[in-house]
């Protein structure tokens, strides 16, 4: 099992950790995904991911919890539930990745997600329809894999926010995908021993930080305009 080791004792890193999960938790407030992969990309580079993931899980799940009424009322159920069953089935996957890769390969493809959905992004690409059962089954699945590995989000974003709909209902999907996902990757993680309630101590400041972060992107979120809105998912992932 990977050992849960996130010291920021230094206090230049921790600076880092509390900057990078603030901007990240404005970058998640504003468009409604991307917070959790900025804070896998910068902190990777100093601690190994299966003790990243964990800091990330939590604060990403707490400040989700902010947005969990409007998200859940507003988000496509239609479209959603299918996405997170195939989700779900993935999910096994990308923990058994978690816990046996090594760091090193995990970092690196954990970059060379954040590459390819950057250029898939930038495509503009969107459905004009719903997407069929069978897309929807290998979009869900793939992301949930990514996901249980990495806990980013990314290329399922992209899925969600290529569909038809507003921005509201949109993001909304996008919301409500990640409190329920994230909910059932905390019960899965600490069933497996991949974290500990004693584990907590070191994620509070970061978690406090990233909420404050998020609750900040949400006001953002309510100046953006349809079009400055899928503008700013997209710089998301140009950054």
């Amino acid at each position: 099992m990977p050992d849960f080791n996130l010291d920021l004792s230094q206090s230049g890193l921790l600076t880092l950790a509390l900057l990078t999960s603030f901007v990240a938790g404005l970058v998640r407030g504003t468009v409604g995904f991307g917070g959790p992969a900025i804070m896998m990309l910068v902190l990777t580079q100093f601690y190994a991911p299966a003790s990243v993931v964990v800091v990330v899980i939590m604060a990403d799940y707490t400040a989700s919890l902010q947005f969990a009424y409007g998200a859940l009322r507003n988000a496509a159920w239609s479209f959603l539930t299918p996405v997170l069953v195939a989700t779900f089935v993935g999910l096994p996957f990308g923990i058994y990745v978690l816990e046996a890769a090594d760091p090193d390969m995990l970092k690196r493809g954990i970059a060379a997600v954040a590459g390819f959905c950057t250029l898939l992004m930038l495509t503009g690409w969107r459905f004009k329809t719903t997407p069929s059962l069978p897309l929807i089954a290998a979009a869900g699945i793939g992301g949930g894999a990514i996901v249980g590995a990495t806990f980013i989000a990314l290329p399922i974003m992209i899925f969600i926010f290529a569909a038809p709909g507003s921005a509201v209902t949109t993001r909304a999907t996008a919301l409500a995908w990640g409190v329920v996902t994230s909910s059932a990757l905390l019960v899965i993680y600490y069933l497996r021993d991949i974290f500990t309630l004693s584990d907590l101590g070191p994620a509070v400041m970061m978690t406090v930080s990233y909420v404050l972060g998020a609750a900040a992107g949400a006001l953002v979120f309510k100046s953006l305009s349809e079009i400055l809105f899928r503008r700013s998912a997209i710089a998301v992932l140009l950054v």
